[in-house]
């Protein structure tokens, strides 16, 4: 784990999306969607994750929690895939449901429209992992770590 963890206190916070650091690239596609406002679950995360800090946020459901994580991992890989070619994923997002893999997924492919990055997503486990080699964002349900069982050796059985 790089950098220290930072708690994200939800305060009423107004500033615009180009004010928490994104690029270009995303904030167009923001106001594509209608974003106009971060939330504060958004105005405290985004600046943190760009920073390079892990973050732990909790928040209801519709507060923007997809976009606080996802807009920072976007526009950290589209900076650090310049000029190189990366075929292995550079970020997993677990989910508990495929649903919310499916709508994880959605949203990433959604912000990242003007962005050279691919999204993946799998909802039931291993047969599909290999695709996620192609793509840099990878969502996938915890299912995936439930089907990967530990190999015993002899020597210990």
């Amino acid at each position: 784990v790089r950098g220290k963890l930072a708690a994200v206190h939800l305060s009423k916070v107004h500033m615009s999306f180009s004010s928490l650091g994104l690029i270009d690239q995303i904030t167009r596609t923001l106001a594509t969607l209608d974003y106009t406002t971060p939330t504060p679950v958004q105005s405290q995360a985004i600046p943190a994750v760009l920073a390079g800090r892990d973050v732990m946020a909790a928040a209801q459901t519709g507060t923007g929690k997809t976009a606080a994580f996802a807009l920072p991992i976007l526009q950290r890989l589209s900076q650090d895939a310049a000029g190189t070619t990366h075929r292995a994923p550079r970020a997993l997002v677990l989910t508990p449901t495929r649903e919310l893999a499916a709508q994880v997924a959605d949203n990433a492919t959604g912000y990242g429209r003007y962005l050279k990055l691919r999204t993946n997503r799998n909802g039931a486990g291993l047969p599909a992992l290999w695709q996620a080699s192609r793509s840099p964002v990878y969502a996938s349900t915890t299912a995936v770590f439930r089907r990967v069982r530990p190999t015993r050796s002899r020597a210990s059985s």
